[in-house]
């Protein structure tokens, strides 16, 4: 019975992400969100392929398959977490430049610290691939749980809504990613003694994510609102822009001089045009 309710949850697992991604398509969010939908599109075929090769193909052939798919998936996830966590800062250029060198010095940090762990494991070489593709997983779900974490905190500051297809797509990861990580360490605990159970839980987790990203994916989106009228980040964007170029603020002194004096001489000419009169 195990068994039937794992393969139905596996098939129905492509089938929703497949049903997300035409969604996605059709609203045209796939414009602003390329990687996401292709995170979508990507799970989509290789849930059907890793349940095929787990009912004709061989155990070896199902063991290289599902880890070359987790190394992809890996990486793919880790671009997701990038473009989402830059669409935050989308209105704000000097946020967004910022944000940018912080996530990857985080990458490289989460990687040197898997090599780390990975090379002090005594185990071969084939384990330790192994391991390096564990260790990168956990990183990135590290990063989806933080990324939620930082949505709660500064969603407000920033204009995002419970409406915004970004909160909806970060609550996604981040709530599956955090359910991911409390199932893990259950498991290690012994509470959950069956692989399987396991996995079943986990594929229900990703199923609610799923069911999470149909639902944004369908509603429509709130108006943006102004940069301006978002008066803390945006004076937090222009204080990175002039620090990372302290000429920008003297020349913004200098434009804006400039806009004064030559709509003053335009207001001097049309009062002296004898037409207005």
């Amino acid at each position: 019975m195990a068994n039937y309710i794992r393969d139905f949850l596996w098939l129905l697992l492509a089938a929703m992400k497949a049903v997300v991604a035409f969604f996605i398509w059709r609203r045209k969010l796939h414009l602003r969100f390329p990687l996401f939908f292709s995170f979508l599109v990507y799970g989509a075929a290789a849930s059907v392929v890793l349940y095929a090769v787990s009912h004709v193909g061989s155990y070896r052939t199902y063991f290289y398959s599902y880890w070359v798919n987790s190394a992809l998936y890996a990486l793919l996830s880790c671009a997701v977490l990038y473009e989402v966590f830059m669409g935050m800062f989308r209105p704000h250029h000097g946020l967004q430049d910022f944000g940018s060198v912080l996530f990857r010095w985080a990458g490289v940090v989460s990687i040197f610290m898997a090599i780390t762990l990975v090379a002090a494991s005594p185990s071969s070489d084939a384990h330790r691939v192994i391991n390096f593709i564990l260790s990168a997983e956990r990183a990135v779900g590290v990063v989806q749980c933080g990324m939620l974490l930082f949505l709660i905190l500064f969603a407000k500051p920033l204009g995002i809504t419970r409406q915004h297809h970004i909160f909806g797509f970060t609550l996604g990861l981040g709530t599956y990613s955090c359910v991911h990580f409390i199932l893990l360490a259950q498991w290690t605990r012994a509470l959950f003694g069956s692989v399987a159970l396991v996995g079943l839980m986990d594929m229900v987790a990703f199923h609610a994510a799923l069911i999470t990203w149909l639902v944004y994916a369908l509603k429509p989106e709130p108006a943006a609102v102004m940069p301006n009228l978002l008066l803390k980040p945006q004076r937090w964007s222009d204080a990175l822009v002039h620090a990372s170029n302290p000429d920008m603020q003297e020349n913004t002194v200098l434009l804006g001089i400039e806009d004064i004096v030559e709509r003053t001489l335009n207001k001097t000419n049309g009062s002296s045009n004898p037409h207005n009169a």
